[in-house]
C-alpha cells in the first residue's frame, strides 16, 4: 500500500489494518422512540431485496438495531443481504439520519440470535470515504467489489449476548479443540512426504495455544521445515478448523504456521482468526468455493512475522516500512528474578511476543506503559533506523523504548 509520503508498508494482516480505518469509537446520547434510522434502513432493504423482510428497531436518536427473522447471514442470501445492509448504512452515513450525528448500529438474523450474538458497527458521514480509502488499494472501486465486501465484514464488531461473558479458560478450550481438529485434519497431508523423498511420511504439525485471554487467543503450528509448512492444504486447512471454532467467539488474535530456525532463518506465517471465520462462513454458505476462500486467505490475510533469527529484517530498505501487530506472550526478567521483585536501575525484561520476536525492555517502560501479558505491542522498523516497539494507549502510543534481541 503506497502511504503518501511514497513510502512502502509491510504491516501484520494488512486487510485488518485497513480495517481499522473503519472503526471510530462514538458515544450514544439520548433516549426515545424517535425512529429516523429504521425508517431510512427498511426503506433502502425493501427497495433492494423486497423478497426478504428486514426488521429495526430504534433504541435511541442515535442507536438501532437491524434484524432479518431469515438466515440470511448464514444462508444463500449472505452476499445479497449484506451488501444491500452495507450500501444502505453507507447511505445513512452520507446523506441520512447518521450524516449529523454517528449512529451505532447493531446486526443480527435468526441464526444469530439463537447463538446468542450479534455484530455492530459505527456509521457516520465520513464512513464511506474511510472504505474507499480502505479498499482502494486492493482493487475495490466500488461497493459492489468484492474488497469492499470483504472489509466490510472483517471490520464489523462481533459481541456477545451470552450471560457468560468471554474469559480466558473458554479461549483456551476453544484452541485446544480446534488444535486437536486441525492435527486429525492433517493426518491424510503427512504422506504426501514420502513423494518428496523425506524418507517417510511428515510428521504431524504440533499445534498448541501460545496465548490464551479474555479478549485474545495465538495458537501456533510447529512444522518439520518449510518445505513441510509451504504445502498449500496445510494452510487450507486451517479455514475448515479454526475458521469453524472462531466464526462467532469474541477473540482477537492468529494462528501461527512456524518452523525451527535454519541458518537463521524460518517460516512464520500469520493468520487471523476473524478473517479465517469469515471465510468459513463463506464456505458455509456456499458464497465461496473452498479453493476461493483459500485464495482470499492466501492473498488478502496472511502476514509474516519475526523469519530471522537475529535482526528484526534484513528487508528494510530507504523507502520500506516494516509494521507488525502483535502481542505479549510473557515477560522474563533479564537478570532471573521474577517480575515482582525491585530490580535495579537499567536492569531490564525480555519481553516476546506472537510475532516472534524478543525485546530487551527496563523495568520504568514496563510500568509507565503498563506492558502485561496479552497487551497489544506494535512494532515498527524502516529503513536503517533502530526498530521501535509501542503499546497503543488509548488515542496515543506509550513507547517502550525497547532493544530488539532476537527471535524467539
Amino acid at each position: 500500500m503506497r502511504t503518501p509520503t511514497s513510502r512502502l508498508v509491510r504491516c501484520a494482516q494488512p486487510l485488518l489494518m485497513l480495517a481499522l480505518l473503519l472503526v471510530t469509537p462514538y458515544q450514544i446520547s439520548g433516549q426515545g422512540a424517535h425512529a429516523p434510522i429504521c425508517a431510512f434502513v427498511t426503506a433502502g432493504m425493501s427497495g433492494a431485496l423486497p423478497q426478504l423482510p428486514t426488521f429495526c428497531e430504534q433504541k435511541s436518536p442515535s442507536e438501532a438495531a437491524v434484524y432479518s427473522p431469515t438466515n440470511v447471514l448464514e444462508g444463500s442470501m449472505r452476499r445479497a443481504w449484506s451488501t444491500a445492509l452495507f450500501q444502505t448504512l453507507q447511505n445513512a452515513g452520507a446523506s441520512g439520519p447518521c450524516s449529523e450525528h454517528a449512529c451505532h448500529i447493531s446486526i443480527s438474523d435468526s441464526v444469530m440470535s439463537q447463538r446468542l450474538v450479534h455484530y455492530e458497527v459505527w456509521v457516520d458521514k465520513d464512513l464511506a470515504g474511510r472504505m474507499r480509502t480502505a479498499a482502494a488499494p486492493l482493487g475495490g472501486k466500488d461497493s459492489a467489489s468484492d474488497q469492499w465486501y470483504i472489509l466490510w465484514w472483517i471490520s464489523l464488531g462481533i459481541v456477545s449476548d451470552s450471560p457468560w461473558p468471554p474469559s480466558a479458560e473458554n479461549a483456551f478450550s476453544i484452541a485446544g479443540d480446534a488444535c486437536q481438529a486441525y492435527t486429525r485434519a492433517a493426518e491424510p497431508l503427512n504422506a504426501v512426504g514420502v513423494l518428496h523423498n523425506t524418507g517417510g511420511d511428515w510428521p504431524s504439525p504440533q499445534c498448541s495455544v501460545l496465548l490464551a485471554t479474555k479478549d485474545r487467543v495465538d495458537a501456533v503450528l510447529n512444522f518439520q521445515d518449510s518445505f513441510q509448512a509451504g504445502t498449500a492444504n496445510y494452510a487450507a486447512l486451517l479455514i475448515e478448523t479454526f475458521g469453524k471454532s472462531f466464526e462467532f467467539p469474541r477473540y482477537e488474535g492468529d494462528v501461527i504456521i512456524r518452523t525451527k530456525f535454519d541458518r537463521g532463518f524460518r517460516r512464520y506465517e500469520m493468520y487471523s482468526l476473524r478473517m479465517l471465520g469469515f471465510l468459513w462462513g463463506e464456505v458455509q454458505s456456499g458464497t465461496r468455493t473452498e479453493p476461493q476462500a483459500f485464495f482470499v486467505l492466501s492473498t488478502l490475510s496472511g502476514s509474516r512475522g519475526q523469519e530471522e533469527e537475529h535482526i528484526f529484517s534484513s528487508t528494510q530498505k530507504e523507502d520500506e516500512i516494516v509494521f507488525r501487530n502483535s502481542a505479549v506472550v510473557r515477560i522474563v526478567p533479564a537478570a532471573g528474578r521474577t517480575i515482582a521483585e525491585p530490580a535495579p536501575p537499567g536492569d531490564g525484561f525480555l519481553v516476546d511476543l506472537t510475532d516472534g520476536s524478543e525485546w530487551l525492555v527496563s523495568r520504568d517502560a514496563l510500568d509507565r506503559c503498563k506492558l502485561e501479558v496479552g497487551r497489544e505491542v506494535t512494532a515498527l522498523g524502516s529503513g536503517s533506523t533502530v526498530p521501535a516497539l509501542n503499546a497503543p494507549r488509548g488515542g496515543d502510543a506509550c513507547n517502550l523504548n525497547a532493544s530488539f534481541v532476537k527471535g524467539w
